[in-house]
């Protein structure tokens, strides 16, 4: 049975109830503690020690509390750093650099966990469960899996035969409300309720929480495969912290891989493409030579784009309205081409399509997709493969999924918060270019004349 608003907001009270009882045992421990029994019993003098006593030990079982009012006062007045517990943070290491998604995210969770007090088993037991769901609805499988250990104090003390009811709320509906409010990025879903953790919980839960996905970086392949020895290829790949060597095994009879390229032990890395290949060549042997990806007759589309080096890339771009086209850009004249989505997996052109373009591809598919079992044998796969963009869209081909997707590109789902976020910042550009004087404007890759009246 799926539990109403009104029904939680009961449990809640209950739980709320328990919480205060607790305290109220707490108190009493204390007052024992000083041999009386009631704060009467103690002077002036003596009462002010107990209570700050009582306030003091209260409070280090809810950290969180603690770090989040010195947060919050140290940007009042303007500081870098504060304290809490005996160590100095600076205020930069908690507030992330989306200020705005965090406040979000927290007020979402402000709202709906208000009655809970922060900390406490119900409180965690809540936010675990919310992030579980977060992660899950944006596909990040893997890393909810492991939010569990992060929250060892977690535990519903409420009503047992609600728990199940409860558990699910979080889970299934602020779970992806959380999802949706950042954009289903892992590492922006980490981050926000990082901080909200950090601000109620505590800072070192916080930060295990911001670990859980890290930076996504955007690996490109700078060379082409070459055969080092008898039974191995390798390959370079770049990102974001450097270039690295891949592997993979060769089948001896055909020559042909057998298995996809990845890093292994005691594959060789360093800061620059130059700085590898001399250690690459060392390691395999000086006559060894990679050619450039950058250096190929083409883009292996067909189109005649020419050389990667003349400024084409490739990417999927949006219409302003439901459809995502798979397309080539020339950077130098912005001129756009669309294309055939095979026809543009197989393309070695640079990939600057968005993360967040290619889920909304893959969601579609998957949405578009009518027999049900198919959807669970993708998600058994994709769980066991964790696959790239270009991995899945292959398994939708060759599983029936679709055939292709045509020039003409695909509508895609879009929620009614995706709506309104594309229309205003097409109508931002829009008055932009008429600020600027410009008759015309382009957004998302097309051109549009300004009609924007005074």
């Amino acid at each position: 049975m799926k539990i109403t608003k009104s029904k939680l907001a009961e449990i809640v009270k209950e739980i709320v109830q328990e919480e205060k009882a607790e305290y109220e045992k707490f108190f009493r421990a204390m007052l024992k503690k000083h041999g009386v029994s009631s704060p009467a019993e103690l002077s002036d003098e003596e009462k002010k020690k107990f209570f700050n006593q009582v306030d003091a030990e209260y409070k280090a079982k809810h950290e969180g509390n603690a770090f989040g009012a010195a947060v919050t006062a140290a940007k009042e007045k303007g500081e870098d750093e504060f304290e809490v517990g005996g160590k100095t943070y600076k205020v930069e290491s908690v507030v992330n650099e989306d200020a705005n998604m965090n406040k979000k995210v927290k007020q979402l969770l402000d709202k709906n966990l208000k009655e809970l007090t922060k900390g406490k088993p119900n409180h965690q037991f809540a936010v675990m469960h919310i992030l579980m769901g977060a992660l899950s609805d944006a596909n990040f499988h893997s890393e909810a899996k492991q939010v569990a250990k992060l929250f060892p104090r977690a535990k519903y003390e409420g009503d047992p035969m609600a728990a199940k009811d409860v558990e699910e709320y979080y889970h299934y509906e602020l779970g992806p409300d959380v999802a949706n409010i950042c954009k289903w990025d892992g590492k922006d879903i980490v981050d926000a309720i990082g901080f909200y953790v950090s601000m109620t919980i505590g800072r070192p839960v916080g930060e295990k929480v911001e670990k859980l996905v890290e930076s996504v970086n955007e690996v490109r392949t700078v060379s082409k495969p070459i055969k080092v020895d008898d039974d191995t290829m390798v390959q370079i790949v770049g990102d974001n912290k450097g270039f690295r060597e891949l592997t993979a095994a060769l089948n001896p009879k055909t020559g042909k891989p057998i298995q996809k390229f990845g890093y292994e032990r005691g594959n060789e890395i360093a800061d620059s493409k130059e700085e590898l290949i001399k250690k690459l060549q060392k390691k395999y042997g000086k006559s060894i030579k990679f050619e450039s990806v950058n250096e190929s007759a083409g883009c292996g589309c067909g189109c005649g784009c020419g050389s990667v080096n003349e400024g084409f890339y490739k990417s999927i771009m949006s219409n302003g309205g439901r459809n995502l086209f798979f397309a080539m850009v020339n950077d130098k004249t912005d001129e756009v081409k669309t294309i055939d989505a095979k026809t543009w997996l197989s393309s070695s052109l640079m990939d600057n399509a968005s993360k967040h373009s290619k889920e909304r591809v893959v969601k579609a598919i998957l949405r578009n997709q009518k027999q049900f079992n198919k959807k669970v044998e993708f998600n058994m796969w994709a769980k066991k493969n964790r696959p790239n963009f270009k991995e899945t869209m292959e398994y939708f081909f060759k599983n029936g999924f679709i055939n292709n997707i045509t020039n003409k590109g695909i509508k895609v789902y879009e929620s009614k918060e995706e709506a309104v976020f594309e229309g205003r910042a097409f109508v931002a550009a829009a008055k932009k270019a008429k600020e600027e004087g410009k008759t015309e404007f382009e957004f998302n890759g097309k051109k549009y004349p300004v009609t924007l009246k005074d």
